[in-house]
């Protein structure tokens, strides 16, 4: 399997960069931070909360545009070459995931370096904010693989699939304290809400309030292996 990552990684940046693809996600991000952060000071849970939903959206875009940079060719080129399928699709993804990695690093570090917060940042404080950033990303990430382009074959729904299920996700508290029926339909969307409104509670992280983090985190890391396992079995039954 390290050789077959050791093949892939070059050839995903490599090929990623020429498609030119990264730039709209890339630009979303960057004005994002520098919009967010325009003024202060802020309040820490709350600026890290937006940071958490736009580092939903980034990684989700990140892995759709991926996906929708190769033709079928080359895909099964490549598969050809690294000889197992699900290496390559899980290369994808953890080439995906190291750019959110890095990103939503500098994103939680960012506002402390530049003093742009309302209080004190602690330790704990930066570790909640550095894995549910990792996390939700893992989680943007796997749900978009389930909408890549030999899956569904039109572009347009693909990317209205995607975006609804994202809004879903997000909003489902609000949804469901108006229209309690749709507390039973979101069940099956990804979790991000768990994360979010997690943090739209805390002011500091307490250890008792890490403890509930860290389980909604535990719950958003196996909601994402599954959606993982299940694109994973859909892409071995499609044929190219």
């Amino acid at each position: 399997m390290a050789r077959t990552f050791k093949i892939l990684m070059p050839y995903l940046f490599k090929q990623y960069l020429r498609s030119n693809r990264y730039v709209a996600p890339f630009l979303f991000y960057l004005v994002f931070i520098a919009f967010t952060y325009s003024q202060k000071p802020l309040y820490v849970m709350t600026a890290y909360m937006f940071s958490c939903i736009f580092t939903y959206c980034f990684s989700a875009w990140l892995m759709y545009s991926l996906a929708s940079s190769e033709e079928l060719v080359q895909q099964q080129l490549i598969i050809l070459h690294v000889e197992k399928e699900n290496y390559y699709y899980i290369g994808k993804i953890v080439f995906i995931l190291m750019l959110v990695i890095l990103f939503s690093t500098l994103a939680v570090f960012y506002p402390i370096a530049g003093g742009f917060f309302i209080r004190k940042v602690y330790a704990l404080d930066v570790f909640g904010a550095l894995l549910s950033h990792w996390v939700i990303g893992l989680l943007g990430i796997s749900t978009a693989i389930l909408f890549d382009q030999r899956l569904i074959n039109s572009g347009k729904l693909r990317l209205l699939y995607l975006v609804g299920v994202l809004i879903v996700s997000i909003i489902q508290v609000p949804l469901s304290m108006h229209y309690s029926f749709v507390k039973w339909l979101t069940i099956v969307f990804p979790p991000a809400y768990l994360i979010i409104s997690r943090f739209g509670l805390i002011d500091v992280m307490s250890f008792s309030s890490f403890y509930k983090l860290m389980a909604d985190l535990i719950i958003a890391i196996a909601y994402s292996m599954i959606l993982i396992f299940l694109s994973l079995k859909f892409m071995r039954n499609k044929k190219f």
